[in-house]
C-alpha cells in the first residue's frame, strides 16, 4: 500500500510540475537537436512531441497540495 502510494505521489509531482509551469520548450529541444548535430528534424519531432505530452498531461487534474509541494520542489532544486 505505501508504495503505490508513493508511485501516486511521484507521478502527481510530474504531472503538476509540467502542466503547471512552463515548459521552454524551443530551448530543450534545440539542446536535443544539437546534440544530434542540429537537426531540423529532430527538433521539430521533439517540438510535436512536446507539445502533445503536454496537452495530455494539461487534461489531467492535480490536487492543490500536490501542485504547491511539487512547485516548491522545482525551486529548490531549481529548472536546470
Amino acid at each position: 500500500m505505501k508504495k503505490s502510494a508513493v508511485i501516486c505521489f511521484v507521478i502527481f509531482c510530474m504531472i503538476a510540475s509540467v502542466s503547471a509551469f512552463a515548459l521552454d520548450m524551443k530551448s530543450y529541444c534545440k539542446q536535443v537537436a544539437s546534440v544530434a548535430g542540429g537537426s531540423y528534424r529532430i527538433e521539430e519531432t521533439c517540438l510535436k512531441q512536446e507539445q502533445a505530452a503536454k496537452d495530455e498531461l494539461e487534461k489531467m487534474t492535480v490536487p492543490d497540495q500536490i501542485a504547491k509541494h511539487c512547485k516548491e520542489v522545482a525551486e529548490v532544486g531549481g529548472s536546470g
